[in-house]
């Protein structure tokens, strides 16, 4: 099974695009959702939080996959 960066690697121009600008809001919503909680001061929303950063981590990880050339071959 392919790493998520390889797999964002191999994909077309124009996958690549509409993968782009999906992740931007993707990653834009989890940061205001992490902004949020981080006002707040209860334990779940502790939990609730790390579990935001780890889905912003993974989509920070491909965004910057697409930005990187394409797999020899694709």
């Amino acid at each position: 099974m392919k790493s998520d960066g390889k797999l964002a690697r191999s994909l077309g121009t124009l996958d690549r695009k509409i993968l782009i600008k999906t992740l931007e809001e993707e990653i834009q919503q989890l940061q205001k959702k992490i902004e949020a909680l981080e006002n707040e001061n209860t334990k779940t929303l502790i939990a609730d939080r790390g579990g935001l950063q780890c889905a912003l981590a993974k989509r920070h990880r491909i965004f910057s996959a697409l930005h990187s050339p394409p797999l020899k071959g694709h």
